[in-house]
């Protein structure tokens, strides 16, 4: 059950990408990746072993970025390095409710607030 959850998270990037571009939202999304910071240098090991032993068939396109390369992706020394997952996406929530709304009314739909 873990894996079929864990999967269909991943499926979900795919679709809402697939969805906006298809209605035609414009919401500024884009697949930007993530940057997740190690706060010391135990949380970078950890992530490390995180990224190095993924488990097979749930596997996330991620690299390490060691401390003294951070500020190339980054632009800050403040964390002890990290992982970037490049599947990660982000958009604008409020731009894509608007689209939404306006997808909706156009459908006919009545919606209530």
């Amino acid at each position: 059950m873990a894996f079929a959850v864990c999967r269909e998270g991943k499926h979900s990037l795919e679709y809402i990408k697939s969805f906006i571009k298809a209605e035609d939202i414009d919401c500024n999304f884009a697949t930007t990746g993530r940057f997740h910071a190690a706060h010391n240098p135990a949380r970078y090991e950890r992530l490390a072993r995180t990224v190095a032993q993924q488990t097979p068939g749930l596997e996330d396109d991620a690299f390490m970025i060691h401390k003294s390369e951070q500020r190339a992706e980054l632009g800050t020394d403040h964390y002890f390095g990290g992982a970037v997952f490049h599947r990660h996406a982000a958009l604008d929530p409020t731009a894509y409710r608007k689209g939404l709304l306006v997808k909706a009314g156009a459908a006919g739909a009545t919606v209530l607030s």
